[in-house]
């Protein structure tokens, strides 16, 4: 029976990304499928309700899903919250695929993975810019704005570190001479303008 490879895992920090590199042995490069080229989001909608309405739904759904709000302005409509959420739900972060004789990955930087000693998890968190503006008396535009922040951690037998990435609604994480990037996929976007027409059941 042959003898088991040893793996050579190495966590290279690259201009605020941690990636991973994997000898079998020596360093063997990775392939990397980047995040998908999605369209434009839609960061406003019109709400077929007044401001004062509109205003009341948003209100209950914060309060349902237990978002913290940091600032808020009921005159000029603004609110400012903060969030948290599962990555892999709300971005794309591409996936590396390792594959060789002695090993076969498939690395999804916005998801958790455990394998060979080698554990990396991905957690999400940042602040939505909320703004209701009214249109007509029984009309109003509601509109998103969100940073992201997706800090992710990557440890081989308890050895390892963690980075974080920035980016906002529309926009992609931009690390020099890093390999992998992040991008919102639009879902929270979504989400938030769902709010002033979806009426908590409670």
């Amino acid at each position: 029976m042959p003898a088991k490879t040893k793996l050579s895992v190495t966590l290279i920090k690259s201009s605020a990304w941690l990636f991973i590199a994997i000898g079998v042995p020596g360093c063997v490069r990775p392939s990397y499928d980047p995040p998908a080229a999605y369209p434009d989001m839609i960061l406003s909608e019109e709400v077929p309700l007044s401001k004062e309405k509109a205003w009341g739904v948003i209100m209950k759904n914060l309060a349902e899903k237990l978002f913290s709000i940091n600032n808020i302005d009921k005159e000029s409509g603004f609110i400012n919250v903060d969030y948290s959420g599962d990555a892999i739900r709300f971005v794309d972060c591409g996936v590396f695929h390792f594959h060789n004789l002695s090993v076969d990955w498939d690395y999804n930087l916005a998801d958790k993975f455990n394998k060979d000693g080698l554990s990396h998890s991905a957690a999400l968190d940042g602040r939505a810019n909320l703004l209701l503006v009214p249109i007509s008396p029984n009309s109003s535009k509601f509109s998103v704005h969100i940073r992201y922040v997706v800090t992710t951690s990557q440890y081989q037998n308890g050895v390892g570190g963690s980075d974080r990435s920035v980016f906002d609604s529309n926009g992609v994480s931009k690390h020099a001479g890093a390999e992998g990037y992040c991008r919102p996929n639009g879902e929270l976007e979504r989400d938030f303008l769902q709010m002033p027409l979806h009426v908590p059941s409670s």
